[in-house]
């Protein structure tokens, strides 16, 4: 089943259809609930198989004190992970195993070989990722972007549509200077979409916003310190709504040589 874009996000919703199968690919575990929880929660709820696939587990991602660093964080993010995840009814997940920082060094070939693999196992209709930019710049997050985007490029036996995700500019200018004060965004990011490059618009219901913010929490390593300093009605509203883009035919991403 295809994912049939909408017009610009300020007049329609969308979701992704009903009986499909997604796969999500992100870079840490909690990448999935700060963009896209929504859409994965309103897959499941509606009878979509949901798949999501992090390179990494996070390891180097430890947001409290040094005091209180934990020596297994990659094991604790998993378990958050897996506690996040089932908020959203999303029981199948696997992680690729690559050094949380260190996805850039990875060859393309051997990403996109293993997002590859997954596409060919699973079938999926649909695939949610980042963008180019990565949606902070983490140079991490914009290499599983060009991973799954070449991946699907080079998939011979199926085809599905992709969708990265964005920001607007609406967003970006009420809550991106209050996330940088924990150095969320690298510098120039996030890059914001124009209102007619985004197909796919989705203001969460009360419900689905819920899961998401529950979701948020479970992920505790990561947001505790964001839901200390800011609130839930700040996290609420800065999670309420989710947009979508259709890669760019141009884009960096779908260039894979070593696997033409």
């Amino acid at each position: 089943m295809r994912f049939t874009p909408v017009v610009p996000w300020r007049d329609h919703t969308e979701t992704v259809p009903s009986g499909t199968t997604v796969l999500s690919v992100w870079a840490h575990p909690d990448d999935e609930a700060f963009v896209a929880a929504g859409a994965l929660a309103d897959a499941a709820g509606r009878g979509s198989r949901v798949v999501s696939v992090y390179a990494t587990l996070g390891e180097q991602g430890w947001q409290g004190p040094p005091s209180r660093q934990v020596l297994d964080l990659g094991g604790l993010r998993s378990r958050e992970l897996a506690n996040a995840l089932a908020v959203l009814g999303v029981d199948e997940w696997r992680c690729l195993g690559h050094p949380d920082g260190g996805l850039a060094d990875v060859p393309l070939a051997v990403g996109v070989g293993q997002v590859l693999a997954i596409l060919e196992e699973i079938e999926p209709d649909v695939v949610l990722t980042f963008g180019p930019d990565g949606f902070t710049g983490h140079p991490d997050h914009m290499a599983v972007s060009a991973w799954a985007t070449a991946a699907v490029r080079h998939w011979d036996a199926g085809e599905a549509t992709v969708r990265h995700t964005a920001v607007t500019d609406e967003w970006a200018s009420r809550f991106a200077p209050a996330l940088n004060e924990f150095n969320a965004f690298w510098p120039g990011y996030p890059v914001v979409a124009r209102a007619s490059d985004v197909t796919w618009s989705s203001r969460l219901d009360e419900g689905l916003l819920d899961r998401k913010v529950a979701a948020l929490r479970a992920h505790r390593s990561q947001t505790a310190h964001l839901f200390a300093t800011f609130g839930e009605p700040f996290m609420r509203a800065m999670a309420a709504t989710e947009w979508f883009r259709a890669p760019a035919m141009t884009s960096t991403a779908w260039a894979c040589p070593a696997m033409a």
